[in-house]
């Protein structure tokens, strides 16, 4: 059904794209050519000028007719243009977005994080499900969004399916990401062909530090918190201080740390701008920020005693932290993460030779420095002097953003240098250095080929080629990559992603125990939760959260050696170990009443058995 809907969709994309292009050079010809304009000469402007003419005339208050019949006016052909512009970039956005949930990225439900997510929501739905659920009960210490709470009421008020609710809010908040990245984009640059380059780069997602990613396959607070920053940062950039500062508020009451981020950066410019906006101004903006996001201060500050030393780091908290999420301390990344970032961060750099208005490029510039010291900062804290609240707001995801603004940047030097005179060489050798934007994505060599490919044809065309196929072919190559690469691999689940055997135990669980029974759950396997509706011992997934939380790393800890964890690479083979007496000792100490196991000879009454596993009830 995925297929066929993107086949329509590219389908109707192909004939509206060309005709809102034709629209808005009809209009333009249309306009230009009516015998009311005064000429360039009268308004004083170059010849070339005379196509961004329209909003000249009305900046410059230039009275004239309405013309003759079948005429339009110049401020009607403006807008009519805008218009089409505007049509085209939804359509560009929304084929973008449909590639990438579709084919290029594939959307997932139920996997991954969602083995925790999912259960609060339906927590917060339904406060009787996973009673006595050691993870699911502390929700409230340690896991500060509204995100999820939101989507609980909605799921419960507007009686909406989970996996209807996520999937819509994920493709929605992957289009409103993309729509950001196209609006900064064209703002910066004034050419849509930049902007629409700087998607197909997006498209791909770019992982830098610690495993993290421009994308993410399912529905997370990142999710949904970047389209909010990146607009927050598009208002500030366009003086839109009100809705800059209100969205920087909402974007703590998602998720806090990427709020901080960007929330920091935008009040050095801020200091940078200050005869901009004034004491009194200022002030204004900060306290419509502080009332929107002041429930997540409240909530943060009425639990953060108890549950986390935010400049002690304790030894056992550390070694347990080295021990599930090594990527949390900078000394344990792998040499390929650290070559991801600093290509990243070289292509931004020779990026920047391509300058759009100055006043906007020096925001910029300020903004990617006060990113790049929280990064050092964050980095410094995790490493050489380990500071608690430095590791758990992990400013290494401050790439994120220079991940976005190095696609954009790198889109309007490229197109720049294709446009202009240069040299064969030096063009092609613009499109060399996209190579720091694709190392390491799915696929990255043959996308890169084809990209080069790509510049070689535009290089070696003549005349006004690029400025007249430019958009299409970028459009085309996200079509061709996305089928020749991607649409093999289509496997998009609105429904739980999980292993088939192990969502139908699970299912089983839900329908025949009790709402207040306990699991022993395979622990090395994640999500048992997710479908059954039930408390667990635990899983090895539940000790990332300790990052926010120092006590909860010991409880998790305990509760995985009961189970016979030794070492990760020996987890499964020792747990399978464990006789029923070992069974029955840990089902008494923490009052479990069924076990769930890829062992069929354990003698303990079998209820449900899959290709792979066996449901037990613990005698």
């Amino acid at each position: 059904t995925g297929l066929r809907l993107y086949v329509i969709f590219v389908s109707v994309f192909q004939v509206v794209s060309p005709s809102t292009n034709i629209i808005i050079l009809f209009y333009r010809r249309q306009a230009l050519s009516s015998p009311q304009l005064p000429n360039a000469a009268e308004l004083d402007l170059p010849e070339k000028s005379m196509v961004k003419s329209a909003m000249e005339v009305k900046l410059r208050k230039v009275k004239f007719g309405r013309g003759s019949a079948g005429l339009l006016t110049e401020e009607k052909a403006s807008v009519l243009a805008g218009r089409s512009e505007t049509l085209f970039m939804l359509f560009a956005v929304l084929f973008v977005t449909a590639a990438s949930v579709f084919f290029i990225n594939r959307y997932r439900y139920g996997m991954w994080d969602h083995s925790i997510m999912i259960p609060y929501v339906k927590a917060y739905i339904n406060p009787q499900l996973y009673s006595g659920d050691y993870l699911i009960d502390l929700k409230y210490d340690y896991y500060y969004t509204y995100l999820w709470l939101f989507m609980a009421a909605l799921a419960k008020n507007l009686h909406i399916q989970l996996t209807h609710l996520f999937f819509v809010s994920y493709f929605v908040s992957l289009y409103m990401t993309f729509l950001g990245i196209y609006l900064i984009a064209r703002l910066l640059f004034k050419k849509a062909e930049i902007a629409v380059l700087s998607l197909f780069f997006a498209v791909f997602g770019k992982l830098y530090f610690a495993e993290a990613g421009t994308i993410v396959l399912i529905l997370v607070t990142k999710t949904v918190v970047t389209p909010v920053l990146l607009f927050s940062i598009y208002f500030f950039l366009r003086k839109k201080y009100w809705a800059s500062f209100i969205l920087q508020g909402a974007a703590f009451l998602i998720n806090p740390a990427p709020a901080l981020y960007v929330s920091a950066a935008i009040f050095i410019l801020c200091l940078k701008n200050f005869k901009d906006f004034g004491f009194k101004k200022l002030s204004l903006y900060y306290a419509a920020f502080l009332a929107v996001a002041s429930p997540a201060f409240i909530w943060r500050l009425s639990v953060q005693a108890k549950t986390f030393h935010m400049f002690t780091a304790v030894p056992e908290w550390m070694s347990l932290l080295k021990l599930k999420s090594p990527h949390q301390l900078p000394l344990l990344w792998h040499s390929k993460d650290i070559l991801e970032a600093m290509l990243v961060t070289a292509v931004l750099f020779v990026s920047f030779k391509q300058k759009p208005e100055k006043s906007l490029h020096g925001n910029i510039l300020l903004f990617t420095s006060t990113l790049f010291a929280l990064c050092a900062a964050g980095i410094f804290f995790s490493s050489a002097v380990i500071v608690p609240f430095a590791v758990s707001l992990e400013f290494y995801r401050v790439l994120q953003f220079i991940c976005y603004l190095a696609m954009i940047y790198f889109a309007g030097w490229y197109f720049t240098r294709l446009d202009s005179g240069k040299s064969a060489a030096a063009k092609l050798g613009a499109g060399l250095v996209s190579i720091g934007l694709f190392y390491n994505m799915e696929n990255w060599l043959y996308i890169y080929m084809l990209f080069m490919l790509f510049t070689a044809v535009f290089v070696f065309s003549r005349g006004e080629t690029i400025k007249k196929y430019f958009t299409p072919a970028v459009l085309a190559l996200t079509t061709l990559v996305t089928a020749v690469l991607f649409a093999a691999k289509i496997r998009v689940l609105v429904n739980n992603a999980q292993d088939v055997d192990y969502l139908n135990i699970q299912l089983w669980a839900r329908e025949n125990t009790k709402i207040t029974d306990k699991f022993i759950a395979i622990p090395y396997w994640e999500g048992f939760r997710v479908e059954s509706e039930r408390a667990i011992l635990g899983e090895w997934k539940d000790g990332t959260m300790m990052v926010h939380m120092h006590n909860f790393g010991p409880i998790w800890y305990k509760r995985m050696q009961a189970l016979g964890f030794k070492n990760w690479a020996d987890f499964k083979k020792d747990f399978e170990k464990l006789d029923e007496d070992a069974f029955r000792k840990v089902a008494k100490e923490y009052d479990m009443q069924y076990l769930v196991s890829e062992r069929k000879d354990l003698k303990f009454p079998m209820l449900y058995r899959s290709n792979i596993f066996y449901l037990y009830r613990i005698n």
